[in-house]
């Protein structure tokens, strides 16, 4: 059976509804990998995480478990978030992990997929970049990108980050 969610044949490049979301006004859009769950959050309560770096925004009890909470847009040095529209948790569960979002996520119409080049800017953050509605979009490998940041967060706060380095499917 097809994938109700892709389209396309002989009249174009194939198109696929994704979830996309913005980290920051000043970067591009980004969608979850296939398959991947997400839970949106409004108005979260974070608890502040100690000596931590002013990206890692905190931590969001979400049924019990605390999702470490990251300001992708404060890590890239772009603009740290000052009003977030919401919380973006991936994966939910022992293995989450949250973005602050500057709007809410939305369904995307992405085509053209292909591996992120060497000498693009999210050439090892992201593993595909597709083109859509909204312009380009980037598929972030999160796990990647969580171990890659892990050693930037002192002490304690790494068992914080730590705890959501689990392995996600299709990242």
């Amino acid at each position: 059976m097809a994938n109700p969610a892709f389209h396309g044949g002989r009249d174009g490049p194939a198109e696929e509804t994704r979830i996309g979301y913005r980290l920051a006004t000043s970067l591009p859009w980004f969608v979850l990998p296939r398959s991947i769950a997400s839970q949106v959050v409004i108005d979260p309560g974070l608890a502040r995480v100690p000596n931590a770096k002013s990206w890692l925004r905190g931590v969001l009890s979400l049924g019990g478990l605390m999702v470490p909470v990251f300001d992708f847009g404060d890590w890239m040095e772009q603009q740290r978030t000052i009003d977030p529209d919401c919380v973006l948790v991936i994966q939910p569960g022992p293995e989450a992990v949250a973005f602050l979002c500057v709007e809410r996520p939305r369904l995307l119409q992405v085509r053209e997929g292909k591996q992120v080049a060497a000498g693009d800017r999210w050439h090892g953050h992201c593993g595909m970049q597709f083109q859509s509605e909204l312009g380009p979009a980037y598929e972030l490998a999160t796990l990647q990108w969580l171990k890659g940041v892990a050693a930037q967060v002192p002490g304690r706060s790494r068992q914080v980050a730590g705890s959501a380095m689990h392995p996600l499917p299709g990242t």
